[in-house]
């Protein structure tokens, strides 16, 4: 609005993001369309000042309210799944959208009016882990669903190939059954090792 506005360097503000996260007990990142908008953008800088292990050590998993309210409620119910739509309709007040305090408790409020548990957190890192499962889904041989399902169970390919070197088709089996993955699953992965084997 025309006036100046201080700010911070960004490795500092990770920092003290990373110390405000570290304080909670077991924490959990919410956010509308946070998988697709806001992790990608954290991810980034927190890789680029080497801070990501440090933050992974703190953080339980994330939750996309964007999800819940898809899975709520049908598009033709407010018209569109955005925040401010759904604040509007089932909260009964407008905030600016620009505004990161008023964003932020909108979404407070709004998750009264939302259903989630345990099996709606995913991990922070689920685009880098599904992003391993890369060779797998160019080759066809899973597909990108399944490796976002494995990544959102904090699986990522060296996990499971840590797990098939140790136990062959059995401790393949034991780490994906666990996560509750079919047969189908342990067999189509178990071959993609043997054959890398060969």
């Amino acid at each position: 609005h025309g006036n100046p506005v201080e700010s911070k360097d960004i490795k500092l503000v990770l920092l003290e993001f990373i110390d405000f996260i570290r304080k909670k007990e077991k924490p959990i990142l919410f956010g509308h369309n946070i998988a697709a908008f806001d992790i990608p953008i954290l991810l980034h800088h927190l890789k680029q000042h080497s801070l990501l292990s440090e933050f992974l050590l703190h953080i339980i998993g994330c939750i996309d309210t964007l999800k819940l309210a898809k899975r709520k409620f049908k598009k033709t119910e407010f018209g569109n799944h955005k925040q401010q739509t759904l604040v509007k309709e089932l909260v009964g007040s407008e905030y600016d959208a620009h505004d990161a305090c008023a964003d932020v408790s909108s979404l407070f409020l709004l998750l009264d009016h939302l259903e989630y548990s345990e099996k709606d957190i995913f991990p922070f890192n689920a685009t880098l882990l599904a992003d391993s499962f890369n060779p797998l889904t160019r080759s066809a041989i899973i597909s990108k669903p399944m490796a976002r399902k494995l990544a959102n169970c904090g699986l990522c390919l060296k996990h499971l190939k840590l797990a098939f070197e140790r136990g062959s088709e059995s401790g393949l089996k034991s780490v994906l059954s666990e996560h509750g993955f079919s047969v189908k699953t342990v067999n189509t992965i178990s071959k993609y090792f043997h054959r890398t084997e060969e």
